[in-house]
């Protein structure tokens, strides 16, 4: 029982670390091949709050401006781009990112114009 229980603990942890997550726990990677006879290792959370889903509201649209990469939910490290409508200028940055805090890096950019072509 402990062999599969340190297994898919060992593989959620690669799982959580693969996929960006920073700094939460400690493993010990020299348990690649479960020993039965010794006792599980032993895994130390760092932070807590690691575990904890980070989710970013809806960053909003620019006016006269739209967004690419919109999703109904947005975690840490998502990304968006903002564009302006043609015949307007962005003023601001057109990449967004969810961080976390759970809040976005940049405010949502300003598209002002229309510009006037002479």
């Amino acid at each position: 029982m402990h062999c599969k229980m340190i297994r898919e603990i060992l593989i959620a942890s690669l799982m959580v670390i693969i996929h960006g997550m920073e700094g939460a726990v400690d493993v010990c990677l020299s348990y690649g091949i479960c020993n039965c006879s010794h006792p599980p290792p032993v895994f130390r959370v760092l932070n807590p709050s690691f575990f904890k889903e980070i989710i970013c509201e809806d960053p909003g649209v620019p006016m006269n401006g739209y967004k690419a990469n919109a999703k109904l939910v947005y975690h840490l490290n998502d990304a968006v781009y903002f564009h302006c409508n043609d015949g307007y200028t962005m003023n601001g940055s057109i990449l967004n990112f969810c961080t976390q805090s759970g809040e976005w890096a940049h405010p949502v950019p300003v598209c002002g114009g229309p510009t006037c072509s002479k």
